[in-house]
Formats: C-alpha cells, structure tokens, sequence
C-alpha cells in the first residue's frame, strides 16, 4: 500500500512543527495523566477540544467535545473509552462556513481546492500544479480566491503557498483542512484529514518521525492485524491481514494482489460477503461456526515463485495447528500454478492425509474462482482433483522441431508503434520490444540470473548486456537521454509516487514507454519477453506462449497476467501479445497505450483487458471508443467489485488499488465500459466464456482463420531448477564431514552452533568439533583455550614475529603480515610441538626410561624437540593474564530497513563482531580512538578463520582426498568468434 491514512494528532503534528507553532495531544489510553500535566502545562489555562480521531461526522455523532476545562475533558471522555460506536456505512462532505482547502495527488500533478464558505462539491475553486512546477502566490489568489475578502486574501495565500511546498516536502498524497479559520493576524487549523507516501519512508524518516498508521475503520488493530502488519514491515514479501467479520465462516490466504481483489469479489458475487472473515494476503482465532470454518488457500499462477517452497510454512502451520483446525472443523480449498505448483498441491494433499482434515487441491486446469463455489455449494466438488506429474516440455509422439522453425521472426507489417496516448508523445515514435522481433536487445539492470536464463531460453538471444551498479531512480532518468532506449520495463515496487510521476513526465518528453512501476513485464511469443513474465518453460508450453494467437491482453496486475495466459490459451488461438503495466497508481503507460498499439497492429484481432478498482485510467477506453481510436473488439473486466459491499474502505494488494471516489470503484467502471459498447461479463467467472464467444464469432465471421499449431519447441530443463526440484543430483567436487552452512544456523560436525553457545563450549570446544569430530570433556576445552593463550606470543624476536613485523614496518597490511610470520613454520620453528609431540610419544611406548631416552637423542645427535628456551627459565617464568554498546544498537536499527526490503539482508558474522569490537575498545577505557583505528580488527576473524582452514585440512587427510581438478562441464569456454571460426 503507497498512500497511508495518518492520524489527525500525527498530521497536526507535522504542520506545527514545520509551518505552525500551536499544540496538540492524543491520548490512547496509555498516558498518566501527571505526566499530561507536566509535559503539556497550558492544559490547566487554556479551552480544551476534544475529539475521535479518524472518523468522519464526529459531531453529528457526538464524539466532539468543544470549550472544556480539563475536569470537564475528562469527565466527557471517562463514558465513552474503549467503548465500541456504530458509524454510517456513507460518508458525507463536511458543510464548511469558514475556509476550506485541500490537496490531492493525480498523475499531471497536485490539485488544490479552496472554497471560502458552503458547500465543497459545487463552490470549489481548483488549480492544477504540474509536476516540478511552482506555485505563487498571484496563481493562489486568481484562482483560488476570488470571492476571499480582501483583508484575508494574503494572510491565506501565503499559508496556501506554505501548505502546498509542506505537502511536497513530506511526500502527502491528500491534505484537507476542513475548516480553516483565517483571523486578521493567524490561521487555525481545526479538523485536518491527511495521507502520506508509506513508500517515501525512507525519504522521510527524519521528518516524520515514528509515524503509527491508525487501522482502518476508526478502531485499534487486532492483536493478529497487528502481528501480520509486524512481519510485513520486516519482509520483503507481501503480508495483509484486514479483519472484516471475526465470526465469519470464510477465511482467504490468498498470494498475489491481483488474485486476492478475485477471490473476495467472488465470495461477494455469490452471496457469501456476510460469511468473509477476512481480506488477507499469505488467521486469527476464530469461534467456532455452527456449519464449520473453511480456509481458501488461493492464488493465480506465479511467475517466479517456487509454489512448493511457499507451501512449506503453510503445511508445517497445518501439522502444528491441525488440534485446533479440527475442533473448528475447519475445510481447505487449495488452488495454485506456477513454478513447481504439482509438488506443492502433492505436498498439500499429503498433509491432508496424514492428518486427516479434508483438503481439496486443485491446480491451472481449475478455474481460480471456482473453488469459492466449491465453498458455497454452488458447485460440486469433483472426486479428483490436480494432477500432480509435472508436464513434460517435449512429446515422444510430437517431432521435435528446431528452434529456429518454432521462433521465427514476426513479419515487418505486424509491428505496430509505441504510440502514447498522450499529447506530449510524438505521433512517429518507435516500436516497443514485445512487438518487435531479432532487432531489439535488452540490458537488464540487476542480477537477476534466473531472468535472464528465461528471457534466453525463450526466444532468440536477447539480453545484451546485465548492469549492477547498485543505484536507483536516478539511473532510469539518466537512460532516458539515449535515443536508442525505446522502452524502460521497472519491475521494482515501492517507489513513491511523487518519483513515479517525475519518471513519467520526463518519459513522455522523451518518447520513452516505461513499463511499470511493479510489475512482472510484458511478453510476445516468438519475439519477446520481460523477465519472467509468463513463468517457466511448463507454463510457457501449458499456456501454448511459443506460438502467437490472436488475443492481445493488457493487464495490472503480474499473476493474473499469467491467469489470462491461461484462460486465453483454453478459449480462443493463444496469446498475440500480452502487458502487465503494474499495480502501482500511477503506472508509466497506460490500457490506452497499448490498446492503441493493438489497434494498429494487423495480428491482433480482439483485446483483452483487466483493469482494477483505483484510478480513472479505464475510462479513456471509453472515450477512445466513442471517438472510433478503437474499433477492434474489447473484452473488459474489473477486479476490485467488492469494495462496494465493504462499509468502510478496504486497501487491497496493490497500492493503486483503493476507491477514493465513487468513481474509481470497479463496479462504475465495468458500467461505464458496459455502455460504451465493450464486452463486459457479469462476473470474472465468465470472463473466459466471453472470451471464447467472441473469438468464435470473429472465426465464424472469417475475422480469424486459425493458423496449424506448431510444435512446441524441446528445451533443457535448467540444472539448478532440476536439482531444486529433485529431479537430478550432481556429486559433489568436495566433500566435507565438519561444518554444514546452508540450513538455518551453522552446524559443526553435527552439532548447532546454538546448542554450541548453549553449552558453553568456548573455543576449546569448537576446536574439539572441527579439529576431531567430537564433543571433547570441558576440563579438555580448558585446556586447549590454555594452550592458545600461553603460545599467543613469545616476544619479538622469534622468527615469525620477525618477519611479521619487518612486513608490517615495509608498509605491509594485516593479512599480508601474518602470512609472512606463518611461513616461518616449520619443523625449526613452531613445528617443535608437533615433533615433540610425536617424539616423546614414541620413546614412552618403546618403555624405555627418560634417562635413557636423553642419552640416545644426545648419542645419535639429535635435538629433543620442545626443550628449550632463549629467554625464559625456571627462575623467569612465564606469566601471563587474559583480562559495550552504541554502535551495535546502530546497527541493529539499521537491520529493521534492511530486513524489511529482503529477509536475508542481516547484520552477518563479520559485521556484527566488527561492531562490537569497536564498542568494546572504546567502552573499556583502555584505548584512545587513535589506537582504536590501527586495524586489529581483522586480526579477530583472521584467527577464526585459521582454525577453520586446520580443521579442512585434517578432515581432508582423514578423508584421503586425492589431487583435486576441476570438472570441465562447470566451465564455460568463451572465445572470439573470428578465432572459433
């Protein structure tokens, strides 16, 4: 979700602090009322007002309190805490008698409304300001406030001007006062509605502060809605949980933003809005339900997402939970596609087995919306269900064409231009690369491997070149001034708003087609294709995307892109050409952008296309109709029809997926392109049966000749993705019987390094692991600290020392030093505790006596390895004793931002014990930041290490290795092609 509701308190807060200087508090039940008075002295001496916070027609409802003294405050609020209140399903406009204004984001720019008494609707004066445009004073006072008294005009000008370069700072997306009274000296702000950009929160943080965003429907958030909202922020996924009726009979775990709007407009379509529990993206505790709970764990087909992996946390949830589940007797619907979605329904109808609750798995032969039937009794439940065997990419019965015969070039006369439905664009632009063929090459930025392997897999070799430079926005501004950039795709998410539109406007100024903000990409068989639009090779062959149909679609949403792949691949030739522009508000190229390229396009033949609740983008369909800019059939459907239903306003998954007017909600749009002549079911369940009437008309009219299908074409199965799957297994170039690092903790001969601190075993014990494969006895473990403590140094003139220090003093760093030192070992030096080791051993054993054993060394010539010293004596002993958190906790806030954009994005090893070695040399007292700085620090993990690599070395003994070389199919032979020629 982009635009975020504040709090009134929080929204005031902000004005006061950068543009005002009166006060506000919100007490949330949580506060002493001594601390209120010491903080906040003036509430003993000034009128109090006192109001509910984030619901409309506060007053009408009795929830103002107005001229209190602070008894008085208290003795309104004392009745009306933590008790519930019902409030109208509509809303209404406020009947202003003072001053209004506001401010609200659309894609040319910022709105300003002002009004100076009456009704908002019909006396509002507005003025546009574009994007990096200013606004003075003089525009203010033309526009704004003609009917201002003369004596106000300026005082509000200039607070408007204020207000207006506030609300860009602090990246609002809508910012109401409502009244504004205007005195002759001062403004006072009376009631304020406001949103922000969540996505400019790394922006603004030093701005905003701790910002609590209120829950929706003016009441505190489940302990649950909260716990989901928690994980939310610390993952890079996608987590929503919106409670709508606790004691509803069905739950939805829906993945994917796009899906989510179908399932929950499906429960609504057939009468179940009464019994939906929840709107939630991948529940609470329930009562139990006298017919029993059902959960619909559904989505559309995925792209990119391994479907089994994610299944793993919902099936461990199901075993750990199935008490409960069934004392609720709880029914689960699963339907899913996408990469490796057979093992994950298997999986899920395994667990179902075993535990004995009924699951139903149904896979991309399902439609997505007809289990909720399923759940409703309006259709049976078939006695089998999904097919669990992977689909093969080739068939024995099939010949297997070459790749060239099944990716032809697409003929000249089919490539329509990128022509932008803005006046801006320039009417001969040039053609965007899913209608282009050999000609266009693609640099991807990001290292986003497994893309790349698709984009080469499907078609001819595209990807020119990949870049990761580890930067942003900027960058895409900057690749706008290369004419040879004809289209932009962005598939990151998260980018606020206000960045969105200025890469929009320059974009239009450039005669550059971006597609997205978030989303998947866009896809043409035998040309093209954005990244892993269309998901795997499975699905490219199920969904029949290597041969080119008749249907262009364009869609938001990236997963229900891949549902009409499906649905268009069941009913009609196949795909032509297919777009996700993202789910963001304000997306870089709109339905009318491709449709219009459609239009001029002779392959495609009728237009699909999925819009959602949010925004007015689909109404230029409407006008391009009228004006006859589209002639070519339209089939058009809306997601998002239940919100209607909702009483209060529900944010759905993508973050333009919110109604802020009756305008933008899904059923006036499905109306309005009803009425202008488009082909509009009643429901997305027969989105594919209109489809395939439609297409059958256009063959039976002669509109369409089907052309013969070709053969799929025979591709490898990627070798990473065929041992995730567990299809193949590849021995291992080493073997290794010590550490274990790729679960999820670190693993010493066995042993988790967590039960390793538990039992604090110190370094002796984890020589002991890595060194013999063993747990060691503690007085052991002592013992070997012992030794690496008394052998830490003997002074500066040994060899090693020596060398480390000449290599220090030639300007040498730490590791470099070191290595030098270690070389010096040998049998000379350091080695004479292995060779006394091993010398004394053989003499006990052999039985002779030490007298003995001193005599035959000194007979045969020969020094008694570990005897000696050239310092120290039995009257010099050696004598020694081996004696936190500012910069750590920095850290550690640093990791909230990072986690929360990428779970594996932690505070490793290496940082986090170079943190709190500096917090300890400079807590302890011991050292001056100068000797702070020398760089010891890598000498910590340079020890560390150094027992590690002893252990692999006596491990590889143990194991008798041989001579290792290198396998020549884990190489690639890259040579010039004039040399391989």
């Amino acid at each position: 979700m982009s635009a975020k509701a504040i709090s009134e308190q929080t929204g005031k807060e902000l004005l006061y602090k950068y543009i005002c200087t009166t006060s506000a508090i919100q007490n949330r039940f949580k506060y002493a009322w001594a601390r209120l008075l010491r903080d906040h002295p003036w509430l003993l001496s000034q009128s109090l007002v006192v109001k509910l916070s984030q619901t409309k027609r506060r007053g009408k409802l009795g929830l103002v309190g107005v001229n209190l003294t602070l008894d008085g405050f208290k003795s309104w609020l004392k009745p009306r805490m933590g008790h519930e209140l019902k409030t109208s399903s509509r809303t209404f406009h406020s009947q202003a008698e003072e001053f209004y204004v506001c401010i609200y984001a659309t894609q040319e720019g910022d709105y300003v409304l002002g009004v100076d008494v009456g009704d908002v609707d019909a006396k509002a004066q507005n003025l546009l300001v574009g994007v990096d445009e200013k606004l003075n004073t003089e525009d203010i006072k033309r526009c704004l406030l003609v009917h201002t008294p003369e004596d106000k005009k300026e005082i509000l000008a200039s607070f408007i001007s204020g207000l207006l370069n506030f609300y860009e700072d602090l990246y609002f997306t809508y910012l109401e006062i409502n009244p504004l009274v205007v005195t002759k000296d001062d403004v006072y702000i009376l009631d304020l509605a406001a949103k922000v950009d969540g996505m400019a929160d790394y922006i603004c943080k030093v701005k905003w502060g701790d910002i609590e965003f209120p829950p929706p429907f003016g009441r505190e958030a489940y302990p649950e809605e909260a716990y989901i909202a928690d994980l939310d922020a610390k993952s890079g996924a996608s987590l929503k949980l919106t409670l709508l009726n606790p004691k509803g009979q069905i739950w939805t775990m829906v993945a994917g933003g796009g899906a989510s709007n179908v399932y929950s407009d499906t429960i609504c379509d057939l009468g179940g809005v009464i019994e939906l529990a929840n709107y939630g993206e991948y529940l609470g505790a329930p009562k139990k339900h006298p017919d029993g709970k059902i959960l619909i764990i559904g989505g559309s087909i995925a792209n990119f997402t391994n479907v089994a992996a994610t299944f793993k946390g919902v099936v461990r949830a199901i075993r750990d939970y199935q008490g409960p589940l069934k004392e609720h007797e709880v029914t689960i619907f699963v339907r899913r596609g996408g990469p490796n979605y057979q093992e994950g329904l298997r999986v899920m109808g395994e667990v179902g087995k075993t535990t004995g609750m009924p699951i139903h798995v149904f896979g991309t032969e399902t439609h997505m919306r007809a289990i909720v039937g399923m759940t409703l009794d309006h259709r049976p439940i078939p006695a089998h269900t999904a097919n669990f065997l992977l689909n093969a990419s080739g068939s024995t019965s099939t010949p297997a064409p070459s790749r060239t015969a099944s990716f032809s070039e697409s003929r000249a006369d089919e490539i329509a231009p990128a022509k932008k439905a803005k006046p801006a664009m320039p009417q001969d632009s040039v053609p965007m690369p899913p209608s282009s063929a050999t000609i266009t090459k693609a640099i991807l930025w990001g290292m986003q491997m497994r893309a790349v392997q698709g984009m080469l897999d499907f078609d001819y070799p595209s990807v020119a070149a990949i870049v990761y430079p580890f930067t942003g926005d900027q960058n895409t501004m900057e690749t706008m001034s290369y004419a040879q950039i004809l289209t932009i795709a962005i598939i990151a998410e998260g980018i606020p708003e206000a960045l969105t539109r200025k890469l929009i406007k320059k974009a239009d100024q450039k005669g550059v087609t971006i597609i997205g903000p978030a989303t998947v990409g866009g896809i043409k068989p035998r040309c093209f294709k954005i990244g892993s639009t269309g998901g795997m090779l499975d699905n490219i062959l199920a969904s029949k995307l290597y041969c080119p149909g008749s249907v262009a679609y364009v869609s938001r949403s990236g997963g229900m892109s891949n549902e009409l792949n499906n649905i268009i691949s069941r009913t009609t030739d196949s795909v032509y050409e297919g777009v996700a522009i993202g789910g963001d508000r304000y997306p870089g190229s709109t339905f009318m952008d491709h449709e219009l390229r459609y239009q001029d396009t002779p392959g495609v033949k009728m237009i699909v296309v999925l819009g959602e609740i949010g925004g007015t983008e689909e109404y230029k369909i409407c006008q391009g109709i009228k004006e006859d800019c589209l002639t070519k059939p339209v089939v058009f459907w809306c997601i998002g029809t239940c919100a209607t239903i909702f009483s209060s306003e529900v944010q759905f998954g993508h973050a333009g997926a919110c109604a802020n007017q009756a305008f933008e909600t899904a059923v006036a749009k499905n109306q309005a392109l009803k009425e202008a002549g488009v082909f509009v079911p009643h429901s997305f369940d027969e989105l594919g049966e209109i489809i395939q009437s439609l297409y059958e008309d256009l063959v039976a009219k002669g509109a369409i000749v089907p052309a013969q299908e070709v053969p799929p074409p025979t591709l490898p199965i990627d070798c990473s993705w065929a041992r995730e799957l567990g299809l193949i297994r590849n021995p291992g170039s080493f073997i290794t019987s010590i550490c274990d690092e790729q679960g999820q903790e670190l693993i010493y001969a066995g042993m988790p390094i967590t039960e390793v601190f538990k039992e604090e075993m110190g370094i002796g014990g984890v020589l002991g692991l890595l060194w013999f494969q063993r747990s060691l006895p503690k007085y052991s473990c002592q013992f070997i600290e012992m030794c690496l403590m008394v052998t830490a140094d003997h002074g500066p003139a040994v060899s090693g020392a020596h060398n480390t220090i000449i290599s220090a003093r030639a300007g040498k760093d730490l590791v470099s030093s070191l290595s030098s030192g270690l070389l010096t070992f040998g049998d000379w030096f350091g080695g004479a505790l292995d060779a006394a080791a091993k010398m004394f051993s053989k003499a006990f054993d052999s039985g002779i006596i030490s007298m003995e054993f001193v005599n035959k060394m000194k007979k045969e010539g020969k020094l008694i390895m570990g005897i000696g010293h050239r310092v120290k004596s039995i009257n010099n002993p050696d004598m020694r004793h081996f004696l936190a958190t500012s910069l750590l906790d920095y850290s550690l806030e640093v990791e909230k931002i990072t986690t929360s954009k990428k779970p594996n994005l932690i505070l490793n090893v290496n940082g986090f014990i170079g943190v709190a070695f500096v917090d300890m040399l400079r807590n302890c007292g011991s050292f001056t930041r100068e000797e702070v700085d020398t760089g010891a620090l890598n000498g910590i993990f340079v020890l560390g290490r150094s027992m590690g690599f002893i252990g692999h070395y006596l491990d590889q003994k143990r194991l008798k290795q041989g001579l290792y070389h290198h396998p020549w199919d884990d190489i690639s032979y890259v040579l010039p092609e004039h040399m391989s020629m």
